[in-house]
């Protein structure tokens, strides 16, 4: 893999071309606006105001029955349409459930770990808190490690969304990409930047072409955004400066070559209940909307403020005067009230099942978004009831546990590029634990260290360690030292 050098290539090229556009229907829901929605799915169906597309088949066909790409009919628009958020959440808690307890990182190294501490008291667990949410929503998430001295003296980190990726892999470890974005579409005529990351080096390119192909190669000073860019960059690093995390082993693409190590998105499979969810609060509302009190009033009540205007009726007067009508009838001139039903338990019980049922097709349980009885439980209670969420979150660590000490590494090599922090050796002695899901109370932890020191079943060292789970050596020694020193020998 390198930079393009024929200027008919496809762009995106197969088959990430169909990579991205499934990514990008992620990326509508993600998103949560209305109308991203709209232009995904009717896209096919922009010029084809008529119900018959609904019955063909393919793309075509499924598209328009989707309710956010079914054609509008005569007077109806948007704005009547709602959107429920809960792919935004569902991704949200998918970053969440990984580094609410950020897991512990620790070099053999005093240097190299005051140099790791000090990165994450600058925000690094809030950079993978974004990053693990990306890879919920967009299958994964490139990490790209990069300096920049007019900002920062440190290594700063890149989240790359996958659709603007042209990875290569071997042997599921990412070996070569290209990241990719559009500077500019006008006329037809697209300006492309591409970067090229391999080992050792790093090359810019733009690209000047259509909306299909990727063109001719042009110098970098012709868009402002590139004019300050090398054409080529020596890392300085003999690996890889990037890392790539997988949210989940990918279904859809288990057979299509290199995108076979690409992952999945956590609600890639309930789309078309998302799109239900919606359609049933837009009903929902429609009831509610044409539920208000209305006042049939006969022809005769109306009134006409101005020649050429429609009839009109205030519907806020109180009390009416006389109207002398001309071969009046009494019965038929009466004013008729009328309300409809809504019909919101229905409604709500729909919504609720189809809540449920994207929850648990994306991997989750109903308990972790709230949808169980507010009582008190203890942790083991708490972990069994949101056994599905943790099962998903113990499947997303395996490829985070081997990305986190690759993106380590990279890091303190590139600080030592820098001079924060002195030259590395490889590989890196790197420990990485990640915390449990639920913690005990700290009154159910002391009752059962104190249970366990009673019964003389457990030295000093390890009733600090399950008390303090997430100190370091050093502390929890000095801990073991305090108590051990304090404490009285009472005699047998």
């Amino acid at each position: 893999m390198d930079l393009p050098t024929d200027p008919n290539l496809q762009w995106p090229p197969s088959p990430y071309d169909t990579v991205q556009k499934k990514i990008q229907e992620y990326a509508a829901w993600y998103g949560g606006d209305p109308e991203l929605l709209t232009g995904q799915y009717r896209s096919s169906t922009a010029n084809r105001i008529i119900r018959p597309s609904q019955l063909s088949g393919g793309v075509v066909g499924f598209i328009a029955r989707m309710f956010w790409g079914t054609p509008p009919t005569s007077g109806a628009t948007n704005v009547s349409k709602l959107h429920i958020p809960i792919a935004e959440e569902i991704s949200a808690e998918g970053g969440y459930q990984l580094f609410k307890n950020p897991p512990r990182l620790e070099v053999n190294d005093t240097q190299y770990q005051d140099r790791i501490n000090d990165h994450i008291d600058k925000g690094l667990f809030a950079q993978l808190v974004e990053a693990a949410e990306v890879a919920s929503a967009l299958t994964g998430v490139f990490i790209r490690v990069g300096y920049d001295l007019d900002v920062s003296p440190d290594a700063l980190l890149s989240i790359i969304h996958p659709d603007a990726a042209i990875p290569s892999f071997s042997h599921t470890f990412l070996r070569e990409v290209i990241f990719w974005r559009t500077l500019s579409d006008e006329s037809g005529k697209v300006l492309r930047h591409l970067e090229y990351h391999g080992p050792k080096v790093i090359r810019h390119a733009l690209y000047e072409g259509d909306r299909s192909t990727i063109g001719k190669s042009v110098e970098l000073t012709k868009h402002p955004e590139t004019m300050r860019l090398q054409s080529e960059i020596d890392t300085g690093l003999p690996f890889l400066d990037v890392v790539y995390v997988p949210n989940l082993k990918t279904r859809i693409w288990r057979d299509i070559g290199q995108i076979n190590n690409l992952g999945r998105s956590d609600f890639g499979s309930v789309l078309t209940l998302m799109d239900a969810l919606d359609e049933t609060y837009t009903s929902w509302m429609r009831d509610i909307r044409l539920g208000k009190a209305r006042i049939i009033v006969p022809q005769d009540y109306l009134e006409e403020p101005t020649r050429g205007q429609g009839a009109i009726f205030d519907t806020d007067r109180e009390v009416f005067v006389g109207l002398n009508i001309v071969g009046g009838n009494e019965d038929k001139m009466q004013i008729h009230p009328e309300q409809f039903s809504i019909r919101n338990e229905s409604h709500a019980a729909t919504a609720i099942a189809l809540v449920e049922r994207i929850i648990s097709g994306s991997g989750y349980s109903a308990q972790t978004f709230g949808l169980s009885p507010d009582v008190a439980m203890t942790a083991t209670e708490s972990e069994s009831r949101d056994k599905r969420t943790y099962d998903t979150r113990a499947a997303k660590i395996s490829a985070w546990r081997r990305a986190l000490p690759e993106l380590t590494t990279i890091i303190l090599a590139t600080d030592a590029k820098l001079g924060t922090v002195k030259s590395i050796s490889i590989p890196l002695n790197i420990a990485l634990e990640f915390p449990p899901p639920v913690r005990e109370s700290v009154k159910t932890v002391s009752e059962t260290a104190k249970t366990l020191r009673d019964a003389h079943a457990a030295s000093t060292l390890i009733l600090v360690r399950m008390v303090h789970p997430d100190w370091d050596d050093e502390r929890v020694n000095e801990e073991v030292r305090l108590i051990d020193g304090v404490t009285p020998i009472i005699a047998p």
